[in-house]
């Protein structure tokens, strides 16, 4: 019968087993079927187990039942008995790309466990490459001859107990194994250190990081110009400039169910010192008044406002980010104060636009009393609680104002 055959890797021969002659030998024949079939081996004893070619076709590696382990010469028919392995186990072997080296694994001397094996077969001699502490098997070189790839039993971290006794077992204790077979070989799992080393910094360094710093605080300089261009014609540093909130008070004279309320300002300056703005409260935007003044020597804000033959008169000093002042309502002795503080000096580009707007828009017809600047949230607390009618609020003001605003009418 004739058993395992195997094509030489130029693709030109065919070897196999056959005992034709009354024993297992070693045969070659041609892959196309023609010329003659040659016998390599002879006067074999044992039963051959397996075979395997050298990668340039020159040599074919055998090993029998016994584990005896042989290299034959295609050429020649000579066999050359390397090694053996002592279980007698039929032996896999791994050829290098050059055909030069054969590695293998064998069951080391007195033990069970098998170690890695490397034979030169140019010179003969034989390397035994792992220890035999662990059970290493199946050697396999890598394509260009960079790694020499095993696996190998040497996982003992993770035993599994039963559930009764103490007996355990250690499972799944198999990893594969990249040893790199030259100094040029890069280990892709090598680690690295991250110790940091102190060098000291050149000038050139420090220059270097100058320029950098410089450049950096240049173009935030820039992006901060480019961010500000629409403030371009306006004081943003004049004492009103920005938001104020705050609150006034006075207003239970007026017969109102609260004596505070509260009031926001934005309060805007150009370059020509006329200064703008709105002011809100209870829900209600007006602008600053008819006639804002400012004294730069006092620091005094002076806001004045008619509406419906009333006019609201309200002061105030600023010092630095606070704001106290007084109201009045002119001719009918009823006054109060109020107070604010500066919340924020930004003012968007869209806040400024909807100021100027309002600015230059005409002013509506003021038959009621609008508010919403400190004093003149006497009308809006009254549109929010009693309605907008003059009427209304002659009949939330006290006995003396209802008397002037009624002299006022006639």
């Amino acid at each position: 019968a004739d058993r395992l055959p195997s094509w030489s890797p130029d693709g030109r021969w065919v070897s196999y087993f056959s005992d034709a002659d009354g024993e297992y030998e070693l045969y070659i024949t041609q892959s196309d079927g023609k010329g003659e079939t040659r016998q390599l081996t002879d006067g074999n004893q044992t039963y051959f187990m397996s075979s395997s070619w050298s990668p340039d076709s020159k040599s074919i590696y055998a090993v029998d039942k016994a584990g005896k382990m042989y290299l034959v010469d295609v050429e020649s028919g000579e066999m050359n008995h390397f090694d053996t392995e002592p279980l007698a186990n039929a032996v896999q072997v791994s050829w290098s790309h050059d055909s030069r080296w054969i590695t293998y694994a064998k069951a080391s001397e007195g033990s069970f466990s098998s170690s890695i094996w490397i034979y030169d077969t140019e010179t003969g001699d034989k390397h035994q490459v792992t220890s035999g502490f662990f059970n290493d098997a199946s050697p396999a070189f890598s394509s260009k001859g960079d790694y020499l790839f095993y696996a190998s039993n040497r996982d003992f971290t993770s035993p599994q107990y039963e559930d009764v006794g103490s007996t355990f077992v250690y499972a799944d204790t198999g990893r594969l194994i990249a040893v790199p077979l030259n100094a040029d070989v890069e280990n892709a799992q090598l680690l690295e250190s991250d110790e940091e080393t102190w060098e000291e910094e050149s000038e050139e360094t420090e220059d270097t990081e100058n320029n950098e710093e410089e450049n950096a605080d240049e173009a935030e300089e820039d992006a901060g110009a480019e961010e500000s261009a629409y403030l371009d014609g306006y004081d943003t540093e004049h004492p009103l400039w920005g938001k104020w909130e705050g609150t006034a008070s006075g207003f239970a004279a007026l017969g109102m169910p609260t004596d505070e309320i509260s009031y926001s300002l934005m309060i805007i300056v150009d370059e020509d010192g006329n200064i703008m703005g709105q002011s809100e409260s209870m829900g209600e935007t007006d602008d600053l008044g008819d006639v804002v003044k400012w004294n730069a020597d006092t620091n005094e804000l002076y806001m004045e406002s008619t509406e419906s033959g009333m006019t609201i008169i309200q002061k105030a000093t600023v010092d630095g980010d606070t704001m106290t002042g007084t109201w009045e309502i002119k001719g009918m002795g009823m006054s109060g104060t109020w107070k604010g503080r500066r919340t924020s000096s930004d003012i968007s580009e869209e806040e400024l636009g909807e100021s100027r707007t309002r600015a230059k828009r005409p002013k509506p017809s003021r038959s009621t009393l609008r508010t919403s600047s400190p004093a003149r949230t006497t009308s809006a607390l009254h549109r929010a609680t009693s309605g907008i009618s003059p009427a209304t609020i002659r009949a939330n003001c006290s006995t003396s104002a209802r008397a002037t605003m009624a002299h006022r009418s006639s």
